[in-house]
């Protein structure tokens, strides 16, 4: 339900800064614990996301997310390859987003994109909320990654078979 109470508490927004190599350490572990393994798969592809770019995020003395991105440069489709946060709703999601669209818009990328898997609705659901589009379905994506990375589970998040990646673009034109 929008504007319900997990929404609208007061919280610490979140300091998001460029990750460092000092952070590789916890990212490595953070984005496996978060998806089996730092190499992600996006579009039938596979993303090693130890080399990228990105941003953390920080609340006090702990880092409490993390977004990767391709290089950024101008004309060149930008993809938010991976954004991971230790808890949902309370707005660190929503700072890693921000930060990535404002880096994109300052390199002049054509496109920004990301995607997610069919089962990730609560990220859907932040995603549109914050302007980004569905442009493509990729069906069966999930289980051609998953023959290859078997540690991917069949079913995710609500009891949703896993099968297709999903891809959202967002707009850097500003409309």
């Amino acid at each position: 339900m929008a504007g319900g109470a997990n929404e609208t508490k007061a919280c610490v927004q979140p300091l998001v800064r460029a990750l460092t190599e000092a952070d590789r350490v916890w990212q490595r572990e953070f984005l496996t614990t978060h998806f089996a393994s730092p190499t992600i798969s996006s579009r039938r592809k596979w993303i090693d996301t130890m080399v990228l770019p990105g941003f953390v995020a920080w609340r006090g003395e702990s880092r409490v997310g993390i977004a990767m991105h391709t290089e950024m440069s101008v004309g060149a489709e930008c993809e938010l390859v991976a954004l991971a946060t230790v808890s949902s709703r309370g707005g660190v999601g929503s700072a890693l987003l921000a930060s990535v669209t404002q880096a994109a818009r300052a390199a002049r990328c054509s496109r920004l994109v990301l995607t997610t898997s069919n089962d990730n609705l609560d990220a859907m659901r932040l995603y549109q909320r914050r302007g980004w589009r569905f442009v493509r379905v990729y069906p069966g994506a999930m289980d051609d990654a998953r023959r290859e990375k078997p540690e991917i589970p069949a079913v995710g998040a609500y009891g949703i078979p896993m099968r297709d990646d999903v891809e959202f673009e967002y707009d850097l034109s500003g409309r």
